[in-house]
């Protein structure tokens, strides 16, 4: 619990530092999630919109926590300028949600925006070199592949 005795600058700090590294963290996790995955319930347009506005985001919080430091944490944040990163985070965690409920329900693991190559060298078909892309809409078990080819 907070000291409700600190002067006010010292109380918004303990307050707002944390609070701006959270936004940066959850941020960034976001950003990861929709530059490294296919969400198979958004269109592509859609899903480059979010990341659009996250990054956007992300330079926000960061000029936000900048100018908090350098003024020594003597300016604070208006609840008007953080409700808008609030809302996107809650948006983010909705879109994760849903992708890691899908994602554990299907038998397809390979999920990454990746090409996947591999070479299968047997004795009786010779050198016979895969290349696969992976997506969420036509996922590939490269292992199951590799014993069929065996």
């Amino acid at each position: 619990m907070l000291n409700s005795n600190l002067p006010e600058p010292e109380l918004l700090k303990a307050l707002l530092e944390p609070l701006l590294e959270d936004f940066n963290y959850w941020l960034d996790r976001s950003a990861n999630l929709l530059e490294t995955e296919e969400i198979p319930f958004l269109s592509d347009e859609e899903q480059s919109d979010l990341l659009a506005r996250v990054k956007q985001a992300q330079q926000e919080v960061g000029a936000a926590k900048g100018l908090f430091q350098a003024t020594g944490g003597q300016v604070g944040i208006e609840t008007t300028a953080l409700m808008p990163w609030h809302r996107l985070l809650a948006e983010c965690w909705q879109v994760s949600a849903r992708f890691r409920s899908l994602q554990s329900r299907s038998p397809w693991k390979i999920r990454k925006r990746v090409q996947v190559k591999f070479e299968v060298k047997s004795p009786t078909l010779g050198n016979v070199a895969a290349h696969l892309t992976t997506s969420n809409k036509f996922p590939v078990n490269k292992l199951l592949l590799a014993e069929t080819l065996l």
